[in-house]
């Protein structure tokens, strides 16, 4: 004789089908009972601190001047404050939104959620506290623009800067650093180190620029942050590039100069002199 094994089977599902739906309907049964208890607990609260101020907010205005807005954003007001209390005395939020929704159903005013899905938080705000929010967005945005220009030289730079850093550390670093071993220690004043240091800076600068375009800028300045040398440029504030200048160069220089205005002035007085012979 077969054994039969969908019946069972069947029992066993409908079993669990049973169970299931029990649950949902305990869960269902529960949270209401307890939402219930909860709403008749703060029901008074709800009208003395929510329902009363939206009904005295829209008598204070003329029957005339209570459009759609108006009774909007009253009713948002209430929505917020029903939902405030309900939060703080009920079990969980999600308890407190049904009470929320319960107790905004029972009141039996002349608008509702739904009459009001046009007009948003923002369409509720005062127009000078709108100003003052597109001020505080403006100067947010302009610290996102100025933390996104700092990431991209530190950041997008440094794959350009471990790339020349051998480049950089030949050219530059290391004729900085010959250029003051040549020097014996007692003659380093802070004018030699600092010119020695503007030459470095020069350099690097140079070389970052051409190889890392708009990052260029960035890249050297974290390559002369890295060197880790006894000086720096706010060391240096007082050497320009005039102070470095060697006065053999100054003196050649101005003997150059001197040179050319004699030139023009030996042109100047030769032109003159053959106009006065031609006339």
């Amino acid at each position: 004789m077969r054994y039969n094994t969908f019946t069972p089977h069947f029992v066993f599902i409908l079993s669990m089908y049973s169970l299931n739906k029990s649950n949902a309907q305990w869960i269902e049964f529960k949270d209401t009972v307890m939402g219930t208890e909860c709403l008749i607990k703060i029901t008074p609260k709800l009208k003395a601190d929510c329902l009363q101020t939206y009904d005295n907010k829209l008598a204070a205005r003329p029957k005339q001047d209570r459009d759609q807005k108006v009774l909007c954003c009253a009713y948002f007001a209430l929505q917020s404050c029903v939902l405030k209390i309900a939060e703080n005395e009920c079990n969980n939020n999600e308890e407190a939104e049904g009470v929320a929704k319960s107790f905004l159903k029972t009141i039996n005013r002349s608008i509702t959620s739904d009459d009001c899905i046009d007009y948003g938080f923002t369409a509720c705000i005062d127009s000078s506290i709108k100003w003052i929010l597109v001020a505080i967005g403006g100067a947010l945005a302009l610290v996102i623009i100025l933390l996104w220009k700092e990431f991209r030289k530190s950041v997008l730079g440094t794959g350009c800067l471990t790339t020349i850093t051998p480049k950089l550390t030949t050219d530059c670093l290391q004729v900085y650093d010959n250029k003051l071993n040549a020097r014996p220690k007692q003659d380093r004043d802070q004018k030699v180190l600092c010119c020695a240091y503007r030459s470095l800076e020069s350099c690097v600068l140079k070389i970052a620029e051409k190889e890392c375009n708009k990052e260029g800028e960035g890249v050297a300045k974290s390559f002369l942050i890295t060197i880790n040398r006894s000086i720096t440029s706010d060391d240096c504030i007082d050497y320009g590039l005039m102070a470095c200048i060697a006065w053999s160069y100054v003196a050649i220089g101005g003997a150059l100069a001197l040179v050319i205005l004699l030139l023009l002035s030996s042109i100047c007085w030769l032109l003159v002199s053959m106009k006065r012979i031609f006339t």
